[in-house]
């Protein structure tokens, strides 16, 4: 995955809620922007776009098992 590749999943997640210009979501729309933003970050990591330690910088959310 490039980083144009990224940013236009990003940009889609983004206009379909609002994430960066609202500044309150409804709790549906929070844990579908979560999941969204959580699969576009694994897949960047598994297309080699960015690496697993950098991952493992969002703490609580990526851990190695």
């Amino acid at each position: 995955m490039t980083l144009n590749q990224f940013l236009k999943k990003l940009a889609v997640i983004h206009n379909e809620s609002g994430l960066l210009y609202k500044d309150m979501l409804d709790q549906e729309t929070l844990f579908k922007v979560q999941d969204e933003m959580t699969d576009l970050l694994v897949d960047a990591e598994r297309s080699g776009a960015v690496s697993q330690s950098t991952l493992l910088q969002f703490k609580h959310i990526f851990t190695v098992k």
